[in-house]
Parts: C-alpha cells; structure tokens; sequence
C-alpha cells in the first residue's frame, strides 16, 4: 500500500482503540512534535473514526506546555522563532479555512521564550 509522505499510523478495525490513542499521541507529541519520524498522519477505518477521534481528544486536553521544570508541564518549548512562527502560521491557515480549533489554548508570549 502506498501512502505517501512521511510516517503514517494504520489502525486496525480490530485494534483497541485506547491503547492505539496512546501510541498515536506518543508518536506524534514524541519530542514536542519536532522529530522527523513523528506519526503525522492517522488511518482510521470509517467506523471507528469518531470513536477514535474523541479518544485523542481527551488526551490531547491533557496536555500541558510549558516550562520542562514545572511540575504540570508535560509539552515542551519549539526548538526556536522560526519554527514557532511556522507553527502559528498553520493555526491561521486552519482559521481562513474556517476549521474549529480542537483545544484552544494561548501559547507562550514570545518575550518568554530564553
């Protein structure tokens, strides 16, 4: 089967969809999301998509950015303003596509990026 681009996840239809949510977030959210093998895209059978979907919901609610050494950060910082704003440029994309945001959170202001 010929997928294309880089790093795709295939779900089973027999797949326990707890357990297939957990490595998705881990192989996408691996490293803050910036490793060049991270799971970018997720193949869901049709069934099982709005299962699945609201399963990677809950988790991506729990995460946390922020400073590494606080206790209730589980997301760390982007690896520099460059890719940041390439991160922000892919929300405003989503916005002028008029896609909903599925966590809306406010990232760090600049000024406190060291």
């Amino acid at each position: 089967m010929e997928l294309g681009g880089k790093s795709p996840l295939i779900i089973a239809d027999d797949a326990d969809l707890d357990l297939a949510a957990d490595i998705a977030m881990m192989a996408n959210f691996y490293s803050s999301g910036q490793v060049c093998t991270n799971g970018t895209r997720v193949f869901v059978p049709a069934k099982q998509k709005a299962e699945f979907e609201h399963k990677i919901l809950e988790r991506v609610a729990r995460i946390r950015p922020g400073d590494l050494f606080a206790d209730d950060t589980n997301f760390g910082p982007l690896v520099s303003f460059p890719h940041r704003d390439n991160v922000l440029r892919y929300i405003e994309s989503g916005k002028r596509e008029r896609r909903a945001p599925a966590v809306r959170r406010r990232g760090a202001e600049r000024r406190r990026f060291r």
